[in-house]
């Protein structure tokens, strides 16, 4: 939860509202467009890196696709 606060605070300006409250609610159904598509899974796919770190899994080998790859960096 830390780390999705932390990356939604970067990226919140950026988009003009709250990354957060279009992910878990998207009442205005913006979620399907890619201008929060993009934002939201590299906010999803880092905050979930950090939950595996902090539970002790630690990768040998990190790859990705898209916005996937820039996460994996």
């Amino acid at each position: 939860a830390e780390a999705l606060d932390e990356i939604c605070a970067v990226l919140d300006p950026l988009l003009g509202c709250s990354l957060r409250e279009v992910m878990f609610s998207d009442a205005d159904g913006v979620l399907n467009e890619t201008g929060f598509t993009q934002p939201a899974l590299f906010a999803f796919e880092v905050a979930l890196y950090r939950l595996l770190g902090s539970l002790g899994v630690v990768p040998d080998v990190l790859a990705g696709h898209s916005v996937g790859e820039i996460a994996a960096a």
